[in-house]
């Protein structure tokens, strides 16, 4: 195994799970897009009923309180987008390098060990079970850590 051999074997299995972590990364926005959405839907649906039994006055607060409210959802749905934009076209253009990059490869040899310690880096962060899932799922690993021979017998305190 050549050290260039190895530095491009891991740049593209570095690509790899750069494609990977974008393509969770864009779906989990996209989830958040649409959490946003409907709970904009819920907002505007209680609005409907709010103001019955209340005061002229009393109406016209709630509803200048709940049009500011909903006033945030624009902005932060556009924000989204324009993100899920943007990790769109580095997944695309990280997508054509990787397969430009394996065609005039040839045979390369990654360092395993490095791709998974990476792996984890981006896994154990995520505290969201479904998220966590997600992630391990496209980096080809568990969502737990497994016990390693050090793990086992120890017990933690805090």
């Amino acid at each position: 195994m050549t050290e260039s051999s190895t530095a491009l074997g891991d740049w593209i299995a570095l690509s790899d799970y750069s494609l990977r972590i974008l393509d969770i990364s864009i779906s989990e926005l996209a989830t958040i897009k649409a959490m946003q959405a409907g709970m904009a839907e819920t907002i505007s649906d209680n609005v409907r009923g709010l103001h019955s039994g209340l005061s002229e006055g009393e109406q016209e607060g709630h509803l200048a309180a709940l049009v500011a409210a909903t006033q945030m959802e624009d902005p932060l749905r556009q924000r989204l987008e324009h993100v899920m934009a943007a990790l769109a076209v580095l997944k695309e253009a990280l997508d054509e390098r990787q397969r430009e990059a394996r065609s005039q490869a040839g045979t390369i040899e990654v360092d395993r060990e490095r791709l998974e310690r990476l792996a984890w880096r981006v896994v154990e962060p995520q505290t969201l079970g479904d998220v966590r899932a997600a992630f391990a799922r496209a980096l080809g690993i568990e969502a737990e850590r497994p016990e390693t021979a050090s793990d086992s017998g120890d017990v933690d305190l805090f």
